[in-house]
């Protein structure tokens, strides 16, 4: 109806559920309808650095290895590989790739979550970077690439991603009859 003008999407989270299991997954169109629409739209990595899964017992052996952090008392976040956040990227470079309108991917180099910093446990600088270069090497052209030298919950991020937006939505207003 054309309510909705614009899009940031700053948690698409339930993707990394959706390609590599989880109690989260997203529907299969995710990310389609704002590009489909030719609105402004962004992208940014947050939460796509864990897989959600309950605790104890229910969280698959094969993931018990891996670094994680019991969420509430009945989900766990488990830290992602450098493998699944490349899949990640790709899924959103895909999507981006495929909109119409102006669209933005912007990257946070210090961290995609609340536990994903210097010092916290779901740090991994190694999986970061598979996203932000797998991203960079898969997007169009026509895909407005930002990385910003800063935590996804700092408010130089904050900034950068509202300039960005408003940027792309003058454009957008632009090309409109």
């Amino acid at each position: 109806e054309g309510v909705i003008q614009g899009v940031i999407d700053f948690s698409p989270h339930e993707i990394t559920d959706y390609l590599y299991g989880g109690l989260m997954p997203a529907h299969p169109d995710r990310l389609s309808a704002a590009g489909q629409m030719g609105i402004p739209q962004i992208v940014v990595p947050g939460g796509t650095d864990i897989r959600l899964y309950g605790v104890g017992a229910d969280l698959p052996e094969e993931l018990r290895q891996r670094p994680t952090v019991q969420h509430t008392p009945t989900h766990t976040h488990v830290r992602t590989s450098a493998d699944e956040m490349a899949g990640v990227a790709h899924f959103i470079a895909s999507r981006l790739n495929a909109a119409r309108g102006p669209r933005a991917a912007i990257v946070p180099l210090r961290g995609f979550s609340m536990l994903n910093r210097q010092g916290s446990p779901l740090f991994d600088p190694v999986a970061n970077q598979a996203y932000s270069q797998t991203l960079k090497a898969k997007l169009s052209s026509e895909v407005r690439y930002i990385e910003v030298d800063a935590h996804i919950n700092d408010a130089e991020f904050a900034r950068v991603c509202v300039e960005t937006f408003l940027d792309l939505r003058s454009k957008a207003q632009e090309v409109q009859p």
